[in-house]
Parts: structure tokens; C-alpha cells; sequence
């Protein structure tokens, strides 16, 4: 059975083009793209043996504060569930991040740490990992694994700013530390 190219792109989504065993490529789109907080992470199973610009369409990516981190969800050409964010229809964008390409060897170590990093352990989940279709400069549209933030709620709260280059090196304050409400900031030291 072949799949009909004019179905929804979602329903194309229901299963990887081939068994998710072998899929050993991540998108990344946040803390663990490479010069950013969480790059070691990434690498803590031993570098990719692809690491390529890419693109992720049809998404959204917000900065949290406090967290001081992405999340990233499903969007498309209309809005996300329907719903809004802070009283704004949200609309789903090109997200720039980098596609992490693992050796079968280093997969599975890689994997645990990702895993770990993004909360699959929580209850509830911080994050969920799905795959998608990304698109690398070099090699083009393929699979990827991609971690879609799993708390939709916190949208609706204060702290959760839209990115709507989708590019999160361009958050200026990415780096900064914020403390959480009622808490103290941490000295400074000197540098």
C-alpha cells in the first residue's frame, strides 16, 4: 500500500517511513544546538557523526522564563489546538536548529541522556519525543526525532514569550539566568 501524497500531513505522521529502531537522527532547536548551554549533553554519548543546519516547519517556539529555556509545539497553518496564547492566535513557523545524526553505537547511550534532559522521566513528561520531518542543508528532507514541549498549560501563563524568527540564538537574554518568582538572584561574581 502506498501512501496518498494528497492526505494531510498529520495523518503522513502516524508512523516513521521506516522502523523508529533506526532512526538515529534528533532535531534540535534550543539549549542542546552546538555553542548553546546544553551542547555536552549532546555530545555526552560521543559527538554525531552528522551535524547539519536544518529547518522544522509548521511549528512554534516560545522562551519560558523563569525556565529559561525553549518549548517547542505542534503548529501548522493554522493555529495550535485552535487556541490561543496570551489572547494571540498562534501561528505555526520555520524553526532553525541543527539535525544530530548518531552512529548505531553511540544511539543508544545518546538517547538516555536526551531522554533524560528532556524530562521524559517527569510525571507529568516535560517533554515528549515524536518524530518529524526536517530539512538538513546538506542532506535534505528526512526523519527526525524532536522533543515537542509536553505542558501546554504553561502557554497560557505568564513567562511565555513567542520567537517568532523560530531561531533561538536570536532570544538575546537565552544565556541569562532568571530566578524563579520569590526567589532571591544569585550573587554575581566577578568575571
Amino acid at each position: 500500500m502506498t501512501a496518498d501524497p494528497s492526505a494531510p500531513l498529520a495523518a503522513s505522521l502516524a508512523a516513521p517511513p521506516r522502523p523508529h529502531e533506526q532512526l538515529r537522527a534528533v532535531f534540535v532547536y534550543g539549549t542542546l544546538m552546538p555553542g548553546e548551554r546544553y551542547e555536552a549533553v549532546a555530545q555526552a554519548a560521543g559527538e554525531a557523526v552528522n551535524s547539519e543546519r536544518a529547518t522544522l516547519s509548521g511549528h512554534l517556539l516560545y522562551d519560558l522564563r523563569p525556565e529559561g529555556y525553549p518549548a517547542l509545539v505542534a503548529g501548522g497553518s493554522g493555529t495550535v489546538d485552535g487556541s490561543t496564547v496570551h489572547g494571540n492566535t498562534v501561528q505555526g513557523s520555520t524553526i532553525h536548529g541543527w539535525i544530530l545524526t548518531y552512529s548505531a553505537e553511540k544511539w543508544p547511550a545518546a538517547l538516555i541522556h536526551l531522554d533524560d534532559l528532556e524530562g521524559l522521566h517527569l510525571r507529568p513528561p516535560l517533554y515528549a519525543r515524536t518524530w518529524a520531518q526536517a530539512c538538513g542543508t546538506a542532506t535534505g528532507v528526512q526523519p527526525v526525532w524532536v522533543y515537542l514541549y509536553a505542558r501546554l498549560e504553561r502557554l497560557e501563563q505568564p513567562g511565555c514569550v513567542a520567537v517568532p524568527s523560530g531561531d533561538w540564538t536570536a532570544v538575546a537574554d537565552r544565556h541569562t539566568v532568571t530566578p524563579w518568582p520569590g526567589e532571591e538572584a544569585a550573587p554575581e561574581f566577578p568575571a
